[in-house]
């Protein structure tokens, strides 16, 4: 039985170590889009950008930036799955 408790205890601390971790990466996303509008006025002067254009900044770009991340994401993901079902 000894055993058992440093497991659970592992298995904790990594729950804590996956929480903080998703919890920085939503923080990133949130600033990298706020960081877009902070600057929207100075880019729209500094290009002579039309509003329709500061939009496409703000929202096609930067979805197209979260597609290809997840995109990546996704493969190496496969690929580990991919590794770790193969027999040794």
């Amino acid at each position: 039985m000894p055993d058992q408790k440093p497991q659970a205890t592992e298995r904790g601390a990594y729950k804590w170590y996956v929480l903080v971790l998703l919890v920085l990466i939503y923080i990133f996303g949130a600033v990298d889009r706020g960081v877009i509008s902070v600057v929207a006025e100075s880019l729209r002067e500094a290009f002579d950008l039309t509003d329709s254009q500061i939009g496409a900044l703000g929202g096609l770009a930067y979805g197209v930036k979260c597609e290809v991340v997840a995109l990546l994401d996704l493969e190496v993901v496969l690929e580990v799955f991919k590794a770790s079902t193969e027999d040794p």
